[in-house]
């Protein structure tokens, strides 16, 4: 039953990153037309955004336990740190849903890139705000789980924030390699 709430939440983010990648397919349509090449490209990138939070999830779960491992933590099981990254993905979770709302109750038509980039929505946010409120609900979602496997698993701090803050460095280095 401790399952049931984070795998619900996860899947919830799902259905929110399917519905963020039908807008972008239609925000596609707008700016270049309706063609067999752009449907086959919208229907992989609705699977691939779909199953986004799920890798998240994964790489979140799997590099935290591993890492706590390195250090010699190893009192708290795998089935345990799902349920905490899990119901943190609750923060991730508010501000999609707040940001696909927006998209959805949209009333205009975009005719350019600068278009999307020029967009004020409800309370006349941008998506360039809309960035700035997801990085913030992320840092939510890690400080709960910095705060569950500190404060209740007992783990000592600064294992805690090298275990989380190692992948996410690591992968900001490979990202920055790539491009």
């Amino acid at each position: 039953m401790k399952k049931f709430l984070p795998t619900l939440i996860v899947l919830t983010l799902c259905m929110q990153y399917l519905l963020l990648s039908i807008n972008a397919n239609e925000f596609t349509k707008e700016l270049f037309g309706d063609n067999n090449i752009l449907r086959i490209f919208g229907l992989f990138n609705n699977l691939t955004f779909s199953l986004f939070p799920v890798m998240i999830l994964f790489f979140i779960v799997g590099t935290t336990k591993y890492m706590l491992e390195i250090f010699d933590e190893d009192k708290i099981s795998l089935s345990e740190v799902y349920v905490i990254v899990g119901n943190a993905l609750i923060f991730p979770l508010i501000g999609m849903s707040f940001y696909i709302t927006c998209l959805f109750l949209r009333d205009y038509k975009v005719s350019s890139v600068e278009d999307i980039e020029n967009l004020h929505f409800i309370f006349g946010l941008t998506i360039k705000d809309f960035c700035l409120f997801n990085r913030a609900f992320w840092l939510l979602a890690y400080s709960f789980i910095y705060y569950k496997l500190w404060h209740f698993q007992k783990i000592i701090w600064w294992k805690v924030a090298l275990s989380l803050i190692i992948p996410l460095l690591l992968v900001s280095l490979i990202g920055v390699i790539i491009t």
